[in-house]
């Protein structure tokens, strides 16, 4: 769950930044694919079952849809 809250937060942040386009897309992907790399490193090293993995991965996605619907008004607010 926290590789997907974070890492995923982190890709979608540089995914809406205004960075340059090639490096948005480089930092965005090289995030998401940590997350991954986190999540699969959990299950070869016997740390979690698939079915703890599938969960983790479901609550975690479900507080990235939130904090991201969040995240527009927040930035707004700022002026």
């Amino acid at each position: 769950m926290f590789a997907v809250v974070v890492y995923g937060l982190w890709s979608y942040y540089f995914a809406r930044s205004d960075l340059p386009q090639p490096f948005r897309t480089a930092l965005a992907c090289g995030f998401a694919l940590w997350g991954l790399g986190v999540i699969w490193s959990r299950l070869a090293l016997g740390a979690h079952f698939v079915t703890d993995l599938i969960g983790g991965v479901l609550f975690g996605i479900t507080m990235l849809a939130i904090a991201a619907a969040i995240v527009p008004s927040v930035v707004l607010d700022r002026g």
